[in-house]
């Protein structure tokens, strides 16, 4: 903090202030120009008003290089414009230090200000080459870290997809080979086998979006179709756990430009979080809609609902609420973060309405006139 002065300099002026130009304090008035003038005000009060437009230039100096030097700018003593020259800088809590002297900024009685505000702009300029070389290392880590994921997730993803495949294989083909217990192994097989596949696609996923590299396939979509086919797909999870699965789409034609692949990947974590989350002898209902130049598709269950507090970490990866799925399925925390992304990058946005005891909407809006 710049020390008090006190009045020996009498043509001078010392003055704090806050980033936005407003002042904090008058630290010296040896000028007598700032009678009246009380915390809160815009430095310019204190200018000649013909010399706004340059208090503010000098100001904005002193926001973008933290500290200027030696500007001449007129104010008013005792009602006739004097030129004072003004060095600032701006120190770490953000406040900025004014100094005045209508000797000039480097007058011997006020260099121990002068040298204050140097120091000060010196210790900034050191911190931002460290920030800029600390950033440019977590940068160069990041980058590092997307890059194993990728490879250990592509090489992972192959030998656990043909677990999963013939896992499958032996439960729907050999039922009459396998005994209860044998049963009960390979259905622990399949799922672990099955979440850790898509924990693995959703790391690729996450590290390639991280990495800046989500790239669109963008098609004219019918998406009556798309969404029917997803929901046709996924209805047999729904039917596993005794859970209706609808598709409401009012029969008007919708057809939008998208990536269909990358929705129907939206679609499948939207509906299949629903299911995760649903009780027995309930319904999960898809539905498709034009609104406002949109399609809007709109996913609602009749689970427990999801606490307000805990709606903005949802859409964050690694994230988890304290709401538990019904039936003890597992899930990656990377799942809506991945959804977020896509739809986002389809500049669409997605909206959850829920409420404890009444379930939950998840609403992906996908404007209809997006370009390749």
């Amino acid at each position: 903090m710049i020390p008090h002065v006190g009045d020996e300099r009498p043509d001078g002026i010392a003055v704090e202030c806050d980033q936005d130009g407003r002042i904090l304090r008058i630290i010296r008035d040896g000028l007598g120009i700032a009678a009246g003038v009380v915390p809160g005000q815009p430095f310019t009060a204190l200018m000649h008003p013909e010399a706004t437009a340059k208090t503010h230039a000098f100001l904005d100096a002193a926001r973008t290089q933290h500290a200027a030097f030696d500007w001449e700018i007129a104010v008013s003593v005792a009602g006739r414009p004097t030129i004072v020259h003004f060095s600032c800088g701006t120190a770490r809590d953000g406040t900025v230090v004014v100094v005045g002297s209508t000797s000039g900024a480097t007058a011997p009685r006020d260099s121990h200000l002068y040298d204050e505000l140097s120091r000060l702009n010196n210790e900034l300029g050191t911190a931002h080459r460290e920030l800029a070389k600390r950033t440019a290392e977590l940068e160069r880590l990041n980058e590092q870290k997307n890059e194993f994921l990728g490879i250990a997730a592509h090489d992972l993803r192959s030998p656990l997809g043909v677990i999963a495949t013939y896992s499958d294989w032996l439960l729907d083909d050999a039922e009459g080979m396998l005994s209860a217990d044998h049963r009960e192994i390979m259905e622990c097989i399949r799922s672990s086998s099955t979440f850790m596949l898509r924990l693995i696609t959703d790391l690729l996923d996450i590290s390639k979006i991280e990495a800046g590299k989500l790239t669109l396939d963008l098609q004219e979509t019918d998406l009556i179709r798309l969404v029917k086919r997803n929901v046709t797909l996924n209805g047999h999870i729904a039917r596993r756990k005794g859970i209706a699965l609808v598709f409401d789409h009012g029969g008007r034609p919708v057809v939008a430009t998208i990536d269909p692949v990358k929705i129907e990947q939206v679609l499948t974590n939207l509906i299949t979080n629903a299911i995760k989350f649903s009780p027995p002898d309930t319904t999960v209902t898809v539905r498709l809609s034009e609104q406002d130049e949109a399609a809007v598709i709109a996913v609602q269950d009749e689970g427990p609902g999801i606490p307000a507090h805990e709606h903005a970490k949802l859409f964050q990866p690694f994230q988890q609420t304290s709401v538990r799925s019904t039936a003890g399925e597992e899930g990656s925390g990377l799942g809506l973060a991945i959804v977020r992304k896509i739809v986002e990058g389809h500049r669409g946005r997605i909206r959850l309405d829920s409420e404890v005891g009444k379930g939950s909407t998840f609403s992906v809006s996908l404007p209809l006139g997006l370009t390749p």
